[in-house]
């Protein structure tokens, strides 16, 4: 039997993603600015966003993310166990959301809660996320929550128009995390 993961904070309930979100999924990642930021091609039609959730399902490392009072969708988040490290207890954080809800500080705040669930529960000893370099809002969002840059990759890819782009590269260790106090109520 495998057991269904869901994080409370605050605001938000995140489990995982199932085909229920698939069109509300489409509603947010159709948008090229999202998309673009996200580093995913803009999803075209209904039919190939029930396709990405099947997979993102299948992958089992991909989060819904949705206001807790009213259980609407505003976006995913990433959990996934494999980063630019090659260690066994390194994890890479992702996050997008639905446009309508930037700035609200849903953000920092579904990734606090998955931190946490990688630190406490699934035994990360090193967390990492990265941020296209030009996305000043998602930069300063991760340096909010504590994480130390640990540089740019320049050429790091290229987006679905071919557009090559630059990443900033930042990273938590457990140790960081357990003597932060700002992390204690959480």
């Amino acid at each position: 039997m495998v057991m269904k993961m869901n994080i409370y904070t605050e605001r938000l309930t995140i489990k995982e993603i199932s085909y229920n979100d698939a069109k509300a999924y489409y509603e947010y990642a159709r948008d090229v600015t999202t998309a673009t930021l996200a580093g995913f091609k803009p999803v075209d039609d209904l039919e190939t966003a029930n396709r990405l959730v099947t997979g993102m399902m299948y992958q089992g490392d991909t989060y819904s993310i949705f206001l807790k009072e009213k259980n609407i969708f505003i976006g995913t988040c990433n959990l996934y166990k494999k980063s630019i490290r090659q260690l066994k207890d390194a994890y890479t954080l992702g996050i997008s959301l639905n446009k309508k809800y930037w700035g609200c500080g849903f953000g920092p705040e579904a990734l606090r809660g998955l931190i946490n669930y990688a630190f406490n529960y699934k035994g990360a000893k090193i967390i990492e996320i990265v941020s296209e370099v030009n996305n000043i809002r998602s930069r300063k969002m991760i340096e909010k929550l504590d994480f130390n840059l640990d540089g740019i990759i320049k050429s790091y890819g290229k987006l679905y128009n071919g557009q090559i782009y630059d990443i900033a590269l930042y990273s938590l260790f457990l140790e960081d995390y357990k003597e932060k106090k700002v992390w204690a109520k959480y």
